[in-house]
């Protein structure tokens, strides 16, 4: 049963002149719920493209990272840890 027979026959009850209009009202939502969804996903693609720099994601290597452990000698402060890229 494809959907627009599914609709008739649930709206079936009602006389022709009503479900035309809630007909067309079902259809333009289902559409704009498909374009929102397609222009989410567009959204997040750019978004994740621009959070990159426009440049394709490196699969990460451990040789090319540098750890730096810094504390103070006092031990007031407990040592932070700062990861830096080197490319």
């Amino acid at each position: 049963m494809s959907p627009k027979n599914f609709l008739q026959s649930t709206l079936g009850y009602c006389s022709g002149s009503v479900q035309q209009p809630i007909m067309a009202l079902i259809w333009r939502a289902l559409s704009a719920l498909v374009v929102l969804g397609i222009l989410g996903r567009i959204n997040r693609s750019l978004l994740y493209w621009t959070l990159n720099n426009w440049q394709r994601p490196v699969r990460w290597n451990p040789k090319n990272e540098v750890v730096l452990l810094t504390g103070s000698s006092g031990g007031r402060k407990p040592f932070e840890v700062k990861a830096t890229s080197h490319f």
